[in-house]
């Protein structure tokens, strides 16, 4: 009885060991889902931030801790230390992300399609200054890229059309008015003609009969 007892015993630690390892490898499988499931709701709480500011704040902090940012954006360009003199002379209004963050920072955007084009005057200036294919023009492009991607991350694409879409509507609404009443003043000025010719017709008329009668 001894003897079987032990090969009971051993038949079911060898089957709790196979049944470990399979709930093992379950378990890391549920453990990689787990982490894609809260990647993606991570993603979709940062979405939801109410506060564009709170979300441009986040997305501008990932962009400029890259390494291609830290190099050549997050600072203001020093011309002297460049040996750059004439880069004032041709870039009229510098702009970089440190200064971008500094006014986000202080509240001097009102919405973030303001933030957005001083992002973009970022890459324009150094397009417009460097040579193209130069280093400089090549780490402008990926870092602009990774900026576009953020933005859609944090949704902040989507706030920016919809305030150009109501951009649109308003002005296609004001040009449409504009139209209205140039055409009704218009009208009004034909009109008036109109009623002139007459008048002055008969006018004509009877100062010819008069004449004949005398």
């Amino acid at each position: 009885f001894s003897r079987r007892r032990e090969k009971r015993k051993g038949n079911s630690r060898s089957q709790g060991s196979d049944s470990d390892a399979l709930f093992g490898t379950e378990a890391q499988t549920c453990s990689v889902f787990r982490c894609e499931k809260e990647e993606n709701r991570g993603e979709e709480r940062e979405a939801m931030i109410p506060d564009w500011k709170l979300r441009a704040k986040k997305a501008l902090e990932e962009g400029m801790a890259s390494d291609l940012s830290q190099i050549y954006f997050n600072d203001p360009v020093d011309a002297v230390a460049l040996g750059i003199p004439e880069y004032y002379d041709v870039i009229k209004k510098p702009m970089d992300l440190g200064t971008c963050k500094a006014k986000l920072m202080r509240g001097e955007y009102a919405h973030a399609q303001e933030l957005l084009l001083d992002i973009q005057l970022v890459w324009s200036n150094c397009r417009l200054f460097n040579t193209p294919g130069s280093d400089v023009v090549e780490a402008c492009e990926d870092v602009e890229r990774v900026f576009k991607d953020l933005w859609r991350k944090y949704s902040l694409v989507l706030a920016d059309a919809n305030a150009n879409a109501g951009g649109k509507d308003k002005s296609n609404k004001a040009s449409t008015s504009l139209a209205t009443t140039k055409t009704n003043n218009t009208d009004s000025a034909k009109g008036t003609k109109k009623r002139k010719k007459p008048q002055v017709v008969e006018v004509e008329t009877v100062e010819e009969e008069e004449e004949e009668e005398e």
